[in-house]
């Protein structure tokens, strides 16, 4: 009897585990079912322009950029997905939700504005949504990037619209277009997020708030980990169940199911080597090492304490002339800098300018409201200052001075709380290189002048020698 009931003690007990066993699988297959990342989906909004392609070349370049460097933000995921949409009196969707950002940045420099007038922002906006809910996955991160210029004309359709895709839990963010784009349209389309910029000028980094309202991912880990303590708690339940049994001296009819629990317990020797809730204990000990750690970051602080001597080269870089801007080290055009020219066509990030040419610069990164002086460089000369907007951009409209002498230059816009620089070269500008031309045309005029004056005189004599042998054949005939 006490064979027995040990056997069926353990039989009860192997069972109770292969149970626990089974719920740990269960519990882990649930887990890594609902471990797909949450999609994230931005559709773009193009604006086609009323006048020109000029203001659907900006918004193709921005879209293009910033569909690139989304695909470097950390939380944007391998089954997210980017449509296009463009827009004029009406909207169409020119790239259906795709993963493949290659390909749409490829599509995008395929497209071209259509002819005709209108604006209709309110038309674009509605057909992204559209497109979000008869192929979008339920549940996205969904937003829509509007790049216009802002001026949506007879249709005024766009503040409804844009409030009704708010409600439905999608961001718009918007970004103006050209040299004096409608910002005032700009704000109201865009969703107020605290601490994330979601109105834009040309040039702004749409893709780091795009990246930034992505919410961060669950982890599975911890979910996994806090299963197998409460599986595990049960266990010496399993021996007052088994007590019982000993009691039912009838058990000779129950010696066949333990005989059927044992195919369960090549299943339950995997689970204990599953429990070891020791391991979680053991990673507190490793905790208590980077404690250690941080007592050890202490030392840096002291060294910062030493680096307030770096402190008094600010000072003595202060101290050049009153009222000057330090000559600017850098070499190329700071990062978020765009030049368009006059027509509002981008150019190079170093573009070739003539004297007299009309250029518009945006530039973002300043604090909003903030004074940002304008000086061009090597030879400083300042330029009239100008004021960061809200969203702490600038929009600067440049004219390269007509005495600027040839050669590689620098135009500095500088804020309290930042400071952009754009390389340019400058050529000789038409207008001034026709004197020299017309200086060297009469060079060359007078130069035939003294050719043909030779020729003449020659031709002169030639005429009077021709003129006075004639006389004398004259005369001689008359003599005779």
């Amino acid at each position: 009897m006490l064979f027995l009931a040990t056997a069926l003690t353990l039989t009860a007990a192997t069972a109770l585990a292969g149970a626990m066993g089974a719920t740990r699988v269960l519990g882990r297959t649930s887990l890594a079912a609902t471990s797909t990342p949450v999609p994230t989906e931005v559709a773009f909004a193009l604006e086609e322009g009323s006048r020109d392609n000029t203001v659907f070349l900006m918004a193709a370049g921005a879209a293009m950029k910033t569909i690139h460097d989304l695909g470097n933000q950390p939380r944007w995921t391998s089954n997210s997905r980017v449509s296009v949409v463009t827009f004029k009196s009406d909207a169409r969707i020119a790239v259906p939700l795709t993963s493949d950002l290659l390909s749409t940045e490829t599509a995008i420099q395929k497209l071209n504005a259509r002819e005709g007038g209108g604006t209709c922002i309110g038309c674009a906006i509605r057909i992204a949504q559209i497109q979000f809910n008869a192929a979008g996955t339920a549940g996205a991160h969904r937003f829509i990037v509007v790049l216009t210029a802002g001026n949506e004309g007879e249709f005024n359709t766009y503040a409804g619209v844009a409030a009704d895709v708010k409600k439905a839990g999608v961001t718009v963010l918007a970004v103006g277009l050209g040299l004096k784009p409608n910002m005032d349209t700009i704000n109201n389309l865009a969703s107020d997020v605290p601490g994330v910029q979601t109105a834009f000028r040309l040039g702004g980094d749409i893709a780091a708030s795009i990246g930034a309202l992505i919410p961060s991912q669950p982890s599975p880990g911890p979910s996994e980990s806090a299963s197998p303590s409460p599986s595990t708690s049960p266990s010496p339940s399993a021996s007052p169940s088994a007590s019982t049994s000993p009691s039912v001296s009838t058990s000779p009819s129950e010696s066949a199911s333990p005989s059927e629990t044992p195919t369960a317990s090549p299943t339950e020797t995997t689970t204990p080597s599953a429990t070891p809730t020791p391991s979680p204990t053991e990673t507190t000990t490793p905790s208590e090492t980077p404690t250690a750690s941080p007592t050890e970051t202490t030392r840096p602080t002291a060294s910062a304490t030493a680096s307030a001597s770096p402190t008094a080269t600010p000072t003595a870089s202060a101290s050049s002339p009153a009222g000057s801007v330090p000559s600017p080290t850098e070499t190329t055009t700071s990062a978020g800098v765009t030049v368009v020219d006059s027509n509002g066509q981008p150019l190079a990030a170093t573009p070739v300018l003539s004297t007299g040419a009309r250029v518009g610069i945006s530039a973002s990164g300043f604090r909003a409201g903030e004074t940002v002086s304008a000086t061009v460089f090597s030879t400083p000369r300042s330029l009239p200052a100008t004021t960061a907007g809200a969203d702490g951009s600038v929009s600067y409209a440049f004219t390269v001075p007509a005495n600027l002498e040839p050669g590689v230059h620098k135009l500095v816009l500088s804020g309290a709380s930042a400071h952009k620089v754009v390389v340019f070269t400058v050529t000789a500008a038409t207008g001034s290189t026709s004197p020299a031309a017309s200086d060297g045309g009469m060079l060359a005029k007078t130069g035939v002048g003294i050719g043909e004056l030779v020729l003449l005189a020659l031709g002169l004599l030639l005429v009077g020698a021709v003129a006075v042998r004639y006389g004398h054949h004259l005369r001689d005939r008359s003599s005779a």
